[in-house]
Formats: structure tokens, sequence, C-alpha cells
């Protein structure tokens, strides 16, 4: 099926080939621990490839005792010259919203003020500059193509849906299939459901036939971006460099996928989760009682079937694999729908001038600690894959270029800094302290990370010295409700802190006030002196004590206390003073 490219898209091409868009250059000060570097003519384009809730149990990232899914094409990025795999990589905040905001703006959720999906930054935080924005003042042109910026009821309601004009060249590309994504399409699950009807489920392998305009979401999107790259790289040589950010809906729930892409992950093959019961010693605080998964009809069905409770009930074990399977398998069909975009870079020549990043927006729980989503702090939750290739245009003259894991520990906000920096775009100041429980007098542009491509591009590790990487979540009680995995700002009371060293994650729970004033700004602030609960985990890969899914809470043992008082005045320090961004 194709899709095509829109009229408003040809014309904005039309427009960039006779030079009337894109112009100008940006007035943004140089990241003050940041090496600038001025790739040579042509300046390089840009595929930014966006998953939500996709887990580093993929190709190039997999470690010993943790499933790999298949995901050919990543496998092909990852084998490639120029590739980095970053194994140690983080997000801020382990649920969308937040999560892109932070990547998008570069800031922290305690400085963009967003814990939620109730606010848009530009009115709750600040009028802040976002990195398409900057790339786009500098000469490029951005195109937004499916999900990218969560869709937020206040970027509508502000009119800026996907903050267009500000970050994009075109209004951003959505696609049509999206209105049916909760349809209840999905086939009965054997022995739980009955077989005649169609449900809302978490499990949902489709016929694509058989659903509306005969496609799915991902679908729709990828075939717009090969025709929109095919069109870009179709213009005159000196034409206007471009950026273009592709999100992928799945592997979100509801689990929705051509059916045929379970052949790849025979159910006979899926293992049960591992280390699946709940932990003696997790904080109730701490514990993600997957809510959205429990509303599918699928896990309701089982529920009741199985009388089992809330919030701490399990999953028989049998359903858990189906869940699994079914996760493997839109992992496997998103993989092929990332190779079409690697093969129209191919195809047309793009491939030897455009940087490729691709991560996720957060992890996900796969039944680990008897959790099924995202909403915590936990290395499952706040782990991501990413990846970044330098293009041959970038790498010649240097020697270094196979293909290179790094154990350095990354953060969201570093992503934007160092995409920036490779492009030769000025990379913002780092951000002042916020003052105050409000972000009023931030800069509208500055940074809270660090750029990579002093180390991408000399291949020396030493190049950059994070020495933690900084995720938190907010709760609206100690005990878990129907609300804790997405509190709104009024609710929160609560606020988890977590700070993942290269060979330990240790988190505290603290007293925390949230509040939207009349004039729309977010006011929050921590009280560290009211500590509701912590955890200790160690992780070291290579030893037996490596506690990959955080089961084993070593905060309360007095073997470890005097090491949990030197992380507790790290973890208050907070990133500034704990975290060095590069030199």
């Amino acid at each position: 099926m194709y899709w095509g490219v829109h009229v408003a898209v040809l014309l904005l091409h039309q427009r960039v080939a006779a030079g009337g868009v894109g112009g100008g250059t940006s007035t943004v000060a140089q990241h003050p621990h940041t090496r600038h570097t001025t790739p040579t003519a042509p300046r390089p384009n840009l595929l930014v490839v966006i998953f939500d809730d996709l887990r580093p149990s993929v190709a190039g990232f997999t470690r010993p005792g943790t499933t790999s899914i298949t995901t050919p094409s990543l496998a092909k990025l990852v084998a490639q010259d120029g590739t980095t795999v970053f194994d140690n990589a983080f997000v801020q905040q382990a649920v969308c919203g937040p999560s892109r905001t932070s990547f998008l703006t570069g800031r922290r959720p305690d400085s963009s003020k967003l814990y939620d999906f109730g606010s848009y930054w530009r009115e709750a935080a600040g009028n802040w500059s976002t990195f398409p924005q900057l790339f786009k003042g500098a000469g490029y042109v951005t195109y937004s193509v499916g999900k990218v910026f969560h869709p937020l009821s206040a970027m509508k309601k502000a009119g800026h849906v996907d903050d267009f004009p500000y970050s994009w060249s075109a209004a951003g590309y959505h696609p049509s299939t999206v209105k049916n994504k909760m349809d209840p399409v999905c086939a009965a699950v054997p022995g739980v459901q009955t077989s005649n009807q169609t449900y809302m489920n978490v499990i949902c392998p489709v016929d694509v036939a058989s659903l509306p305009e005969g496609t799915l979401p991902d679908l729709q999107s990828t075939d717009y971006a090969v025709s929109l790259i095919a069109n870009l790289t179709a213009r005159p040589k000196n034409s206007a460099p471009f950026f273009v950010a592709v999100g992928y809906h799945k592997p979100h729930i509801p689990l929705k996928f051509p059916k045929e892409y379970l052949d790849l992950h025979p159910l006979d093959g899926v293992e049960a989760p591992p280390e699946a019961a709940l932990p003696d010693l997790l904080p109730h605080v701490a514990y993600d009682p997957w809510t959205d998964v429990q509303e599918r009809d699928d896990v309701k069905a089982v529920r009741a079937l199985h009388n089992i409770s809330f919030p701490f009930g399990a999953l028989p074990t049998l359903f858990a694999r189906r869940i699994r399977q079914s996760y493997f398998a839109s992992v496997s069909y998103v993989d092929a729908q990332f190779g079409r975009l690697l093969d129209v870079l191919d195809q047309t020549g793009a491939a030897d001038n455009t940087i490729i990043a691709l991560w996720g927006d957060h992890g996900w729980q796969l039944g680990e600690r008897n959790e099924w989503a995202k909403y915590s702090t936990c290395d499952t939750a706040a782990r991501i894959p990413l990846v970044i290739h330098i293009p041959p245009s970038l790498r010649r003259g240097r020697s270094h270029w196979s293909p290179t894991r790094s154990s350095a520990l990354v953060e969201i906000v570093d992503i934007g800094p160092t995409l920036l920096n490779l492009a030769g775009v000025p990379v913002p100041p780092l951000c002042p302290p916020v003052i105050g429980n409000t972000t009023v007098g931030q800069p509208d542009a500055c940074v809270e990370g660090g750029s990579l491509a002093p180390m991408l591009l000399s291949g020396d590790p030493t190049a950059w010295t994070k020495t933690a990487a900084w995720s938190q979540y907010p709760r609206p009680s100690d005990e878990p409700t129907v609300s804790s995995d997405l509190p709104s700002c009024v609710n929160i009371t609560i606020m988890g802190y977590s700070m993942r060293l290269a060979t330990l994650r240790f988190t505290e729970w603290v007293g925390f006030r949230c509040a939207v004033t009349a004039s729309k700004l977010i006011a929050s602030q921590a009280d560290w002196s009211d500590v509701h609960a912590t955890e200790l985990y160690l992780h070291n890969s290579t030893a037996s004590d490596d506690d990959v899914y955080e089961t084993r809470n070593l905060a309360g043992d007095p073997h470890y206390s005097a090491l949990v008082q030197r992380l507790r005045v790290k973890l208050r320090a907070g990133w500034r003073g704990a975290s060095a961004l590069p030199s």
C-alpha cells in the first residue's frame, strides 16, 4: 500500500528547493562543556526513530540470562561501521509524555515540572526551545511522523499540536488508523474468552486486511516516512538538510500486530517471566500495579476466572507467556518497519550522509517482580536501548569506526545535545539551577545533559565522565491504588528519586507537593526530610550478585548501612553535584 506525501509537504519541498524555507542561523550560545564539531559540507541529515515502550531485549543489548527478541533490522544497524550501542542508557521518567518532553526540551522533570499528561511545557513551565526547533533555526527542514511528541490535549487546546509550528517545518503526520487503536478487534484468548466474539485485549494479533482501511498505524507511518525521505533526497543537492523524526506506537499496548509475526516467537519457546514473584522487601510505594494492563478485556477475564486480587495478585504462567509472546511479536513487527527506513536511505544514497539515532521512550516490565508496565524507577522500566550511527560523511579520515559497545552511563537528556553537536549546530548552554518551586526565569534555550559527540568522534571513552543516571517517578500514596501509575500533578504526594551508578541503583521515596497556579504554571517541591522508603540494588554483570531485575533490596541490610548513608548524600546533591558533564 502506498500512502504518498500530502500536498502541504509537497508544497513545502518546492519552497525548500527554491530556498524559501529553513534559512537562517541559530543564535543560541554553545554549551560550555562541549567541543563544537563542524562537519564538512554538505551538512548531515538526521533520522531519529523512537519506539514506544521498547525495553532493551533486542539485538545488540541482551544481557546474559535475559530474553533476546528477533530484530534483524536493528541487528543490521548494530553491525555497521560507525554504530555505537549504549548498554546503560536511562530515561528521566518512565512514562511517555514526561520522557519525550525531557528528550525534546533537554530538561529533567523537576525542571520542566511535567510529571503527567495534563500540561504543555510552554504554558506550565516556559516558552522553551526544543531540539527540532534548534535544527529548524539552523537551516534544517524538520518533520514529525507518528508519535514523536506525546499527543498532549493541552498542546491541542493551545493550538500547537505536536508543538507545530515551533518545532516542525510542516504539521506532523499522524496515521488515520490511530483513531481505531482501542477498537475491540482482538480474537478471544483460548480458554479465557468466548471464541465467537472480539475484544479490546492486551493480546491482539490481527489479520491486517480485515481492519479498517486494511492497515495499522505503524504501517501507515512507515509508508509516509519512506515517501517523505524519498522526496527529500530527490531535491537539488544544495537543498536544506533534513531532520526526520519517526515515532512508532508499538510495542505499546494493546499489542496489536500482524498475526504472522507470532511465527517468529512460537509459544513453546517463550519462557515464563524470570523472578516473577513480588519481592519481599520491595516497598509498596515502589510497586507498579499496572492498572492500564488490568483494564483490558483479556486481563479482566483472567482475573475473574482465577479470582486474582488487586494490586498484588499474579497472572497465571500460561497467560503471562502469551503476553510476552505478543510483546516479542510486536517488537519484531516494528523492527521490520524500521528496516524499511534503512532501505530507503540505502536506495536513495542518503545513508552516506544521515546520522541515525534510535531509542525507546522507556522500558517495559514483562512480569518480572509481578509487574507488567513501566510506571516505576526500576531498571527494567528506566533502561532503554540507544543506538547512534555516524554516517561515512562524518567518519572519513578517522580510523576507529568498527561497531562499538559503550558501557557509559547515558541519559535521555544527553541525546539532543549529542545530535546538535554531531551536526555542527550550536548546543545551548547548561541550564542554571531552578530557584524556588516554579521555573520562572529559566532561559528559553538551555540543556541539562551533555554531548556524547566528543567520545563518539574521538573513540576515547574517557571523553565522557558522567558517573550516574537519574530517574524519578511520582506516586499518590504509599500503598498502590488505581491511580498509582499515572497520578495527576495535584494528586502527587510522594516522589521516587533514583540514581543508577555503574554497579548499583539507589532510590529514595520522599514527600512531594505539586500544584497548578492560576496562571497555569506548575509549582512543585520535594521534602527530603520526609522519607517514605529506600531501595538499594547491586548491579554487576560479571558477578553472581548482579540483581538484573532488582528483586533483592539491600537498603535495610546493616552490612550496607554506611554505603546507604553515602549514597543518600550523593542523591540529595542532585545530578549537578554527582553526575559530571563531559569536559
